[in-house]
């Protein structure tokens, strides 16, 4: 589910931030799907969170930044995060 989160959004940029994927084919095009005006950064946990908040900083977009207790729910009415964990979202 998570790299199917990533590729829903602008860009896939989110998945090399280290210890991220290596881009070991060398993809030169990191466009998503962009199918939500948001990047998300799944799986996040301790530390993580201030890695995110750094990158977000240089990002047009907004950034989630969700643990694994955490969903972002899209439906006709909007956008919800849905958590029993931690999430924050980066501006």
């Amino acid at each position: 589910v998570s790299a199917g989160s990533i590729i829903a959004t602008p860009t896939i940029d989110v998945a090399a931030i280290p210890p991220g994927d290596p881009n070991l084919p060398n993809i030169e095009n990191l466009r998503g799907l962009n199918f939500v005006g948001f990047e998300i950064e799944p799986h996040c946990s301790g530390g993580r969170f201030a890695t995110i908040e750094y990158y977000a900083q240089s990002r047009n977009n907004p950034v989630y930044a969700i643990d694994d207790e955490s969903a972002i729910k899209i439906d006709g009415k909007g956008l919800e995060v849905v958590s029993e964990g931690k999430w924050k979202l980066y501006s």
